[in-house]
């Protein structure tokens, strides 16, 4: 009996800490971070990674089921997208042919250094394309219902391709799953005066968001993403920068 009692209680503490990788892992939440922390190079690689080119005049989608207009934003169902045909919203991006062309692999490398003096400098470089930021200002949140994050003013989103990045395309940027649920969470029980807006719009707002993480154990900044996401999956998207120190 005690031999039973005792595997039983192992596959309660196995459970827990899967459900608590799922949440997490590889990525989880920093329990205190602070400016210094973060201060110096910060560097990713794109590799393996596909993005596709923007049509102009294409539409925008948000993070829910609808397509918008950019940059308007005059709603259009997926029915019209499609001509009349039924998709999915896990579908409807890959598949709708009025909002992207041909999918192709992205290569670079991008290095953001941030500076004490609350300013940082931005480079990518490839085969085909290289671009060096002026000095925008950066600044850490971490009163914040998702998790602390740096908004950095003037950043280029990348994660969609040069071209994206370049366009004056409107698209909707929201944060990874694990902080859009934290943000849906304390919107759910908080006056609507004082909600938070899940999303930005790029590049109208004139920045993004880099969410502080621990992935793999090491310091490290994750991207927002652009399209749909499946709340039952708290991987990361798009490639992470990794802190490489001062």
């Amino acid at each position: 009996m005690k031999r039973i009692c005792l595997l039983i209680g192992i596959a309660a503490l196995l459970g827990t800490l899967l459900s608590a990788c799922k949440l997490y892992s590889p990525c989880a939440i920093p329990k205190r971070i602070e400016k210094a922390d973060v201060i110096g190079m910060w560097h990713l690689t794109y590799s393996k990674h596909y993005v596709s080119d923007p049509i102009e005049g294409s539409l925008v989608i948000s993070g829910t089921t609808t397509y918008l207009i950019a940059p308007k934003a005059t709603p259009m169902s997926l029915e019209e997208c499609e001509k009349g045909g039924r998709v999915s919203p896990k579908t409807a991006w890959e598949l709708c042919p009025l909002l992207r062309g041909p999918r192709y692999p992205m290569e670079g490398e991008e290095r953001i250094i941030l500076f004490e003096d609350g300013t940082y400098q931005q480079f990518f470089i490839s085969g085909t394309y290289s671009y060096t930021s002026p000095l925008n200002r950066w600044e850490m949140i971490t009163d914040t219902p998702d998790s602390p994050k740096l908004q950095m003013q003037g950043m280029k989103y990348l994660a969609e391709g040069v071209a994206q990045a370049n366009s004056a395309i409107s698209i909707f940027l929201n944060p990874q799953v694990v902080d859009a649920l934290r943000i849906q969470k304390f919107n759910a029980t908080t006056d609507p005066q004082h909600r938070v807006r899940p999303w930005i719009t790029y590049p109208d707002n004139g920045f993004v968001y880099l969410y502080l993480r621990l992935c793999d154990g090491r310091l490290s900044l994750v991207q927002m993403v652009f399209g749909p996401q499946d709340p039952d999956s708290m991987g990361v998207r798009n490639p992470v920068f990794k802190y490489k120190g001062r």
